[in-house]
Formats: structure tokens, sequence, C-alpha cells
């Protein structure tokens, strides 16, 4: 007789806790306790520019007096998409009624109304604060009241003779495109491995479908995985000790949150040296035992 087949196999669950980003989500608080990169600098401009960030849709732009905005993507009127907006000298401007939002979602005009809106002062488009540095355009999600210094980096700083920044917006541990569309602990954990390879000197995006198959490598690791790993299937041994590492660090972060206490790694100190850190790839080599 037939047994232990996948028949018998309990329903597969994934771990809530730690890949749900949503807001009142235990890892969707976390993560807005701190400031994340959305775009590029020249991202922001006057095309507005549709992203999803923390599970929620949400439109960047820059108004025509030079201040970047983030809004949410649905308009505080009707609900159409910001998306389609038009940018002006004071704002965005939806395309549905031509309600006007500034850069932080005041509505400045409602033309359809008498007297252009005298409740208008009443209405504010969800929206977040962003700050320009590095080349990046960072936004902050979080409680406003505990809203962190915005980090600056020794290595990005003080830079040597010849050095110099380039921000872009290819993909970092994942070795395809710029969105890997699979839940953000997949994509984080797998920075620990040691696969962002070519074939043949091509890119990723140059393969052909056989070529990945034959080939496979980060993109393909974690997208195979599914948009959310089922952790209940998993199986980790003692190569994935960074792996469980990670996961214990994030377990305890959120035991902080719920305590009330800051998580790691945010700072209120606006005068607080830049952080310094190594990083680099290291090749150790063991030496072989003496016999």
């Amino acid at each position: 007789m037939d047994v232990d087949t996948g028949y018998t196999r309990k329903p597969s669950t994934h771990n809530a806790a730690l890949t749900e980003v949503g807001r009142g989500k235990p890892m969707g608080e976390l993560l807005r306790r701190y400031w994340h990169p959305v775009g590029l600098v020249g991202d922001a401009g006057l095309t507005p520019k549709a992203l999803r960030v923390l599970g929620e849709d949400l439109v960047l732009f820059r108004d025509r007096r030079g201040r970047p905005g983030l809004v949410a993507a649905r308009c505080a009127h009707r609900g159409t998409t910001l998306h389609y907006g038009r940018v002006e000298e004071r704002g965005i401007r939806c395309c549905y009624h031509g309600w006007l939002f500034d850069v932080e979602g005041r509505c400045l005009e409602q033309p359809c109304e008498p007297d252009g809106g005298p409740q208008r002062e009443r209405i504010r488009q969800p929206w977040y604060p962003v700050q320009e540095r590095y080349g990046l355009i960072h936004a902050y999600m979080g409680p406003p009241a505990r809203k962190p210094e915005l980090p600056r980096y020794e290595v990005l700083e003080t830079l040597g003779p010849g050095e110099f920044l380039e921000a872009d917006d290819s993909s970092v541990g994942g070795g395809g495109p710029a969105v890997i569309p699979c839940n953000w602990l997949q994509h984080y954990e797998n920075l620990m491995d040691t696969l962002r390879s070519r074939l043949n000197g091509k890119l990723w995006e140059e393969l052909t479908v056989d070529e990945h198959r034959d080939f496979p490598g980060d993109y393909e690791a974690q997208v195979g995985q599914g948009p959310i790993m089922l952790h209940s299937e998993e199986h980790l041994v003692s190569s994935d000790r960074g792996v469980a590492l990670v996961r214990r660090q994030l377990k305890a972060q959120l035991d902080a949150l719920a305590e009330g206490r800051d998580p790691i790694g945010v700072s209120f100190d606006p005068a607080a040296p830049a952080v310094s850190f190594e990083a680099g790839n290291f090749l150790i080599e063991r030496q072989p035992h003496a016999s």
C-alpha cells in the first residue's frame, strides 16, 4: 500500500507575520517605521509615475515648482487614479473632475463646485513625506510621530578619487527585471545566496526561454517559490543558517514593536554621524588540515 503520498499532506500555509506588509499587519507596521527608496530622482517628474509600495498603490510626481510628491493613487473625490492626472505649478490635477492636490495632499481647487469648493480645506488626499538623497526618492510611510531621520551612509558621503554615485533601478539580488514578481521576503533572503551570474556574457534579459531553463539563476529560484513561499512545506537545514538568522531578527523586531519600542536601526537625532559599515564580497580560502 502506498504511504505518505501528496494526498495526505495538510493544507499549505505561509508565514503571514513575516510576509504580509499591508497597513495594520505586523510586518507592514515594522517596515513602515523606516524610510524606503521608492524611485530615482528622475522618476519624480511632470509625468505621474505609478508605484506599488508596501501593498499600496501610489503616484509619484514633481510639481512645476520642483517639489516631489507621493500620494495615494485613488483620488479622494471619486476614486479614479491620479496616474492620469496633470501635473501643474502647485500640484497634480485629477483627470475626472479637476480637483487639484498639492504635494502634501491638500485640496487646492474643486473647479466643478461653487466658489471653487468652499469645503475643499476639509479634504486631504492621502500622502507621504519624501526626501531626495543619493539620487533616490525616499518615502516614509509610517506613523508621523515616529518618523526617524533619513539615514546618511559614510560610504556614500565620503567618496575617494575617481569615485562617484550612480543611482539606477536595476535589480539587486534578483538578476532579472527591476521588480521581482514575488513576496519581498523571498527576495530579501536571497541576498545571502551566492548565485548575481551570466551565461556566455549575456544579461538576464538577453537569455532565451531555453537558456533560462538550462541556466536558472536568482530570479528563477525566487519566482519559482511562488507569489508567496509556502513556509509549511520547506525544510531548513544547516546551510540555511543565514535564512533562519534573518527570520529570528525580524521576529525580534516585531516583538519590539508590539512592546511599544522602536525597531533596530532608526535614529531621531539629526546630528547623528553617518552610518559606517564594511561592504563588499569576500572570498575566504580554507587551508587543508595537516595530516
